[in-house]
């Protein structure tokens, strides 16, 4: 790994998703790319050019700019809005979808200007509003002067979301210690299997890795920080936490109508270790005269859903 290795701003997003994911991006490792993370770097690309489209419409100056060859000189030219530009600066490098300026007034390295981030989901994530974070921090470099605001276009509808970044700022500069911790003190994060694997370029390296020393996290229902506590117990592997499961007693029942017991990843792990279907509790189905199935589809990340059928039997 080497230790001038920029933090940019994909491996700033990276460790927010997975802190093993940013260490191999760090290390320079490239993975295969799937269909649907393709198929999420063509959204955003298609997203890019439509948001620049309606906040250059939206500010319809002259003297707008678009892809400075110099952030600094066209922040001291000062227009209205700049537009797909990188900047980087003391170790940390970040693309910047567009940069707004705040006020008419000129400061003493320029005019200032707050960050503007494409996102093309419907919703805003805290790890998007870190990003705005952390391209806030990037571009105080350049221009001496810290925003306090930021904008988040997100979503079909390209809306306009007013992100405070003073509260962000911390946890954002938190996060690049704990980047160059791993970078410089060659910190190799611990492995951890997450819901982000499905769209990673290197989830099949890591879920052979995963594999290979029967690690927790290919349980799924366990979190970074339950396994991190199974680890201080000395369980490490699956097999492990298998012999933790403890049967009911036997001759205690579950009395009728009692809530049904939550799932047991320890009794999971054990018919995983012996190959074999346990069933945790008799299933209680309620007797109808009438059966009526519903099944909702719909778009979670907009709160639609377009199709809503009713079966009955």
């Amino acid at each position: 790994m080497n230790i001038s290795t920029p933090i940019s701003e994909s491996i700033f997003a990276a460790f927010l998703m997975c802190k093993h994911k940013a260490y191999l991006k760090l290390t320079g490792t490239t993975g295969e790319k799937g269909d649907y993370e393709k198929l999420q770097l063509r959204l955003t690309r298609e997203y890019h050019r439509k948001a620049t489209a309606h906040v250059l419409g939206a500010e319809a100056a002259r003297d707008n700019v678009e892809g400075p060859p110099s952030l600094l000189d066209a922040i001291k030219q000062g227009p209205a809005l700049i537009v797909n530009t990188t900047a980087a600066v003391g170790g940390l490098s970040s693309r910047l979808d567009a940069l707004e300026r705040t006020a008419d007034t000129q400061s003493a390295g320029g005019f200032e200007y707050t960050p503007i981030l494409f996102v093309h989901d419907e919703k805003v994530t805290r790890e998007d509003k870190l990003r705005l974070a952390f391209q806030g921090i990037v571009l105080a470099s350049v221009q001496k002067e810290e925003s306090a605001k930021g904008k988040i276009i997100h979503g079909s509808q390209l809306t306009t979301s007013r992100v405070h970044l003073a509260p962000l700022l911390d946890a954002a500069r938190d996060v690049i210690r704990q980047i160059e911790e791993v970078r410089d003190k060659r910190v190799v994060p611990q492995l951890v299997l997450n819901q982000h694997c499905s769209a990673c370029e290197f989830r099949k390296r890591c879920r052979e890795a995963a594999v290979a020393r029967d690690d927790l996290s290919l349980l799924g229902g366990l979190s970074a920080k339950e396994i991190a506590t199974l680890n201080c117990k000395g369980i490490f592997s699956v097999a492990q936490y298998s012999h933790t499961f403890r049967p009911r007693k036997a001759g205690r029942q579950r009395p009728a109508g009692a809530v049904a017991p939550r799932n047991s990843l320890a009794l999971q792990a054990l018919a995983i270790r012996e190959d074999t279907i346990y069933v945790a509790a008799k299933p209680s189905l309620p007797a109808a005269d009438v059966h009526v199935y519903l099944d909702v589809e719909g778009l979670p990340d907009r709160n639609f859903h377009y199709l809503e059928p009713l079966l009955l039997p």
